[in-house]
């Protein structure tokens, strides 16, 4: 069946044949036949394909009916019979959507109404009156996408028919990948080398998902982010399949663009359904030093306590990632209480110092410790420890971004080199609303 739009501009001119293939199935032929010799005292059997019309009669036809159509519709209720006028949502409609039919004469019980979707019977609702019935498209459709007549039937009345346009489920993915840097170069970076990092990803999610990988690159200095992704090559390669339950290791060939002065590097991964995960703490790659990363013999994690004013946890926008980050107000202050996850086995107990940085501006992010201690000593292996900081925004402008690094140093040393020092950080974006 033709399409006509809604309406169209005054220079559009429509052949008359896709109005008269537009009525079949919504008027009669004897309808259509009276409608057309009224508006332009012209039958159906006097048009020929490829005769014009006017946007002006064009856009009256379709007014005269939409009238004709609500006239019809007030008729076949006025008997009793069951009349849809409305079907919601409209355009494509995935199984297992929730659709509302409107109209009249429904049964007040909605149980005792009968829904067909082309040979499809339905006759479970999620709810209804006279006016209104709501159900789930049922997954009994054999070929889809399809086009089909919705009917409803109560009391032996059957409504008339609506047309609906049905296509496959689309699953929506839920749980979360975890991403952790597994692996970073040794030694003194310097531009145009050729390096490798390596990140887990760890699918803890519902349904198989297809991840198209990119290299995020945030604080670049002399190399721009184009520049650096230009020479990232990945493996497995873009998009990575990955079930749930996998782990996947993903490694990213990168060479050095020769004007590097430093960048801060992470793995981003896009779902199908665009959402977007990163590792928490990036690689700071910086000419002349080696490469840092957080070590996964420990892990922090953050929220606010109960004094906070004008402050909040937020997911927020860096280069593209969601972050979980924090966002303030001016003068907004908060205590931020943080957890450290000692990753550890064996049986060597670990001392940890805590130290807490502003990125750029400290000035007007001041930082204090309290009221937990900034150390902690003699943590078992696997065991959790806390710490907790009083910060606060005293300028700025909204929109600002900038980051709170977070370290735990930890700095016993054992014999028989069964524990090392080591340090583990987490960055914090923290964002001027």
């Amino acid at each position: 069946m033709a399409t006509l739009p809604d309406t169209i501009t005054a220079d559009s001119v429509v052949p008359m044949s896709s109005i008269l293939e537009a009525l079949e199935g919504v008027l009669s032929e004897e309808e259509r036949q009276v409608l057309l010799s009224e508006l332009i005292d012209v039958s159906p059997q006097g048009v020929a394909p490829g005769d014009l019309i006017t946007a002006e009669l064009f856009n009256q036809i379709l007014s005269d009916i939409n009238s004709l159509k609500l006239r019809v519709a007030a008729l076949e209720g006025s008997t009793g019979a069951p009349v849809i006028t409305g079907i919601s949502p409209q355009g494509d409609i995935a199984i297992n959507t929730l659709v509302t039919l409107t109209g009249i004469n429904f049964n007040r019980e909605f149980r005792n109404n009968t829904v067909r979707i082309g040979d499809v019977v339905i006759r479970n609702f999620r709810r209804g009156d006279e006016f209104s019935l709501a159900f789930n498209v049922p997954n009994e459709f054999a070929s889809l996408p399809a086009d089909l007549m919705v009917t409803l039937e109560t009391d032996g009345l059957v409504s008339n028919s609506v047309p609906i346009r049905l296509v496959e489920d689309i699953p929506v993915q839920g749980g979360q990948f975890d991403i952790t840097t597994v692996d970073t170069p040794d030694g003194v970076m310097q531009p145009g080398q050729t390096i490798v990092i390596a990140w887990e990803i760890a699918a803890a999610t519902l349904i198989d998902d297809n991840l198209t990988l990119a290299l995020s690159v945030d604080n670049a200095d002399g190399a721009t982010e184009a520049e650096w992704q230009a020479q990232t090559r990945f493996s497995p390669p873009s998009p990575l399949s990955i079930s749930p339950g996998r782990t996947v290791t993903v490694a990213a060939t990168i060479t050095v663009p020769a004007n590097a002065v430093s960048a801060d590097l992470r793995l981003v991964t896009t779902r199908q359904d665009g959402d977007t995960d990163t590792p928490l703490a990036p690689v700071g790659w910086r000419a002349g030093q080696t490469l840092e990363v957080s070590s996964p013999n420990a892990s922090l994690d953050f929220a606010l306590t109960g004094n906070a004013n004008g402050v909040q946890e937020a997911t927020i926008d860096v280069f593209g990632a969601a972050m979980p980050g924090l966002t303030f107000t001016n003068g907004g202050d908060a205590e931020i209480r943080f957890t450290l996850q000692d990753n550890r086995g064996g049986n060597a107990n670990a001392n940890y110092e805590y130290s807490a940085t502003i990125e750029t501006d400290p000035a007007i992010w001041p930082i204090s410790f309290g009221p937990l201690p900034n150390s902690t000593s003699n943590l078992p292996a696997g065991e959790d420890a806390t710490t907790s900081i009083i910060m606060n925004n005293a300028g700025g402008s909204a929109g600002d971004l900038t980051f709170l690094r977070v370290e735990a140093r930890q700095t016993a040393s054992t014999a028989g080199g069964q524990l090392q020092p080591y340090t583990s950080f987490i960055l914090i974006p923290l964002q001027r609303i």
